[in-house]
């Protein structure tokens, strides 16, 4: 899938570009995918861009806490999209930013909590499991916590 390998491809210039402490250019690529891509009126690039916010969380690992301001809000109102596989795959992109950001996620806990709500009454199958895995690993990290 063009959008996995695209998520593999940004996890791994995230990576190159914290090794080489070029923090400026990592706020670039997050920037674009936020405000370009998660924005756009095309179901398939919102779904790409989900997968792209997914790669950054795990290329950026350790320095993820300072980033989820920025990547949190549109992976939380994609929950909303009309698009139901954008909704699938906005729970997979919460799934895999949570696992990096474990006990950090909990600071915006209001935020994950309320979005979660309105996506348990989802009608679609597919968004059904993609919450209900969500759900077990956001219980998970709070009771960790």
């Amino acid at each position: 899938d063009k959008r996995k390998d695209a998520a593999l491809e940004i996890e791994r210039s995230i990576k190159e570009l914290r090794s080489a402490g070029q923090p400026d250019r990592v706020r670039d690529i997050v920037h674009y995918v936020v405000h370009e891509l998660a924005a756009s009126p095309q179901p398939n690039v919102r779904k790409g861009a989900l997968h792209a916010l997914a790669g950054v969380a795990i290329g950026l690992r350790e320095d993820l806490p300072r980033f989820l301001p920025q990547l949190l809000p549109p992976v939380l109102s994609s929950f909303c999209d009309p698009d139901c596989r954008v909704r699938y795959y906005a729970c997979e992109s919460l799934y895999n930013i949570a696992k990096v950001a474990r006990s950090h996620c909990v600071l915006h806990f209001n935020e994950i909590f309320e979005a979660l709500f309105k996506l348990s009454a989802d009608t679609d199958l597919g968004v059904q499991n993609g919450f209900q895995l969500l759900d077990r690993l956001m219980k998970d990290i709070v009771a960790e916590s």
